[in-house]
């Protein structure tokens, strides 16, 4: 009921916006929040309103184990959306690593 109050369909839908505006903060975040919920209209967001994040898209996600990175996160998901919003995002040398990460999904 609270949720429809606010305009939204339910309450995932609210809890879901709260916390991507919360995360806006710091941009690291919503990078991090925006992949991790494999959501490529907030990834793409987060990297027109902070262009530097393209540049750390490759480095490993805040508190992950195992070094895991923003790309390697996206591309496991492979959805077509995150794919295509990360291949816009970086240059040659970031769309080859995207095609060898999905590469090795395949095999």
């Amino acid at each position: 009921m609270i949720a429809r109050e606010y305009g939204f369909a339910s309450w995932p839908k609210l809890k879901e916006h709260v916390e991507a505006s919360a995360g806006a903060a710091d941009p690291a975040e919503a990078l991090k929040a925006a992949v991790m919920a494999n959501d490529a209209g907030r990834l793409k967001l987060a990297l027109e309103q902070h262009p530097g994040l393209r540049s750390k898209l490759n480095d490993p996600l805040p508190d992950s184990g195992f070094g895991t990175t923003q790309l390697l996160a996206a591309v496991q998901q492979a959805t077509k959306e995150m794919i295509d919003v990360l291949l816009h995002a970086g240059d040659d040398d970031f769309a080859a690593q995207i095609l060898a990460h999905l590469m090795q999904l395949v095999d």
